[in-house]
């Protein structure tokens, strides 16, 4: 059966890294300060951008839909607007924002799809055969990377934007892919040898080197390609490291016996937001990258921590009234602003354009 991919309402990876708290061993991290927050101001920040995100405002008729928005949550505008047969979820700019790809279920069958910010042109560009998920663009948006089980083989094949010339980049156990930002390497999560770890390969799939290997997952580039953030349960739970794109270097940054998830780049690369579950109930923090300076942002059940582009503003997600929406806040734990407000749905995943 089809993975749940719209369902994991805390982000990709949460509802996997939700583990029974361990003692953690190790050293080499910063510890943890619940830096006391400013107390947060409802005004809005001046508008910058669209915000992109999910929705089941329509659960009444069997579907998700992807929505856009303002960035100060106003003109929120359902953009694939399907009927009830239709699920649409995984939504993913391209790197100017000129188009969208998105997985979608239509008339009994799932498949990659592009459209316009607006929603026009929706395009079918990869029949799907199998599962596949969590398409990525390439730095220079000419390609789409894509997990694959088809065949009853794990891993990733790449397309053209247009959907010619599809081809298989791995046949292993890879997940959670990301393209470097020069456009030359490929990163993911992979099950080698019967060990979960970070592999870095050419953006063509040739010359895979295995990186780490003692349980890491959700790998992510810094702005320059120079480093890699990633998280690690090697010692019991999840916790955040950082390591150069060759694997050296690598650096503890997290210290904690409870579970951190979704470390997050700023776009300069100077520091990093990631979501932790600290307080017994996920809550939003940033660090430097180096781990140092750790702030407490907002603890009412928040996740999926998501940078501006030009990196004053941090979009999540909040289950605080009980059903999942969209907030801002700055990095600093000030200007924390509504976006949504629907009870009884769920608004998620937020993704600024380009």
């Amino acid at each position: 059966m089809r993975r749940n991919w719209q369902m994991t309402a805390a982000a990709i990876i949460i509802s996997a890294l939700v583990l029974a708290p361990a003692a953690c061993g190790g050293d080499g991290g910063a510890q943890p300060t619940a830096t006391p927050t400013v107390a947060p101001t409802q005004t809005a920040a001046p508008t910058q951008g669209k915000i992109m995100f999910l929705s089941d405002r329509w659960m009444e008729l069997g579907n998700w839909e992807i929505y856009t928005m303002n960035d100060d949550g106003t003109n929120p505008k359902n953009i694939t607007n399907d009927n009830k047969q239709y699920r649409d979820w995984a939504p993913m700019w391209s790197p100017g924002g000129s188009k969208i790809a998105f997985i979608s279920y239509r008339i009994n069958a799932y498949g990659i799809y592009t459209m316009n910010p607006d929603g026009t042109q929706q395009t079918k560009i990869v029949e799907v055969t199998g599962e596949e998920d969590y398409p990525i663009w390439s730095p220079d948006g000419r390609k789409i990377l894509f997990t694959t089980y088809r065949d009853v083989t794990n891993g990733m094949m790449v397309v053209d934007h247009d959907g010619l010339n599809l081809k298989r980049i791995s046949s292993e156990k890879d997940k959670q892919p990301v393209w470097s930002p020069d456009g030359t390497r490929i990163a993911c999560s992979s099950l080698r040898d019967g060990k979960r770890g970070i592999v870095v390969m050419n953006a063509d799939g040739s010359n895979p080197q295995i990186l780490t290997n003692t349980g890491e997952e959700y790998p992510q580039w810094s702005p320059d390609s120079s480093g890699i953030v990633f998280l690690s349960n090697r010692d019991g739970n999840w916790e955040i490291y950082t390591m150069n794109s060759d694997g050296s270097n690598e650096q503890r940054l997290t210290t904690n016996t409870i579970d951190e998830a979704e470390p997050t780049w700023s776009p300069d690369g100077s520091r990093i937001a990631f979501s932790a579950n600290r307080g017994g109930k996920w809550e939003l923090w940033v660090m430097n990258a180096d781990g140092s300076g750790q702030k407490l942002l907002s603890a009412q059940k928040d996740s999926q921590p998501a940078w501006s582009p030009d990196g004053t503003t941090i979009a999540f997600t909040t289950y605080r009234d009980g059903d999942a929406e969209i907030f801002t806040i700055k990095p600093d734990g000030t200007a924390e602003t509504r976006l949504t407000d629907n009870l009884h749905y769920t608004d998620y995943y937020p993704t600024w354009s380009p």
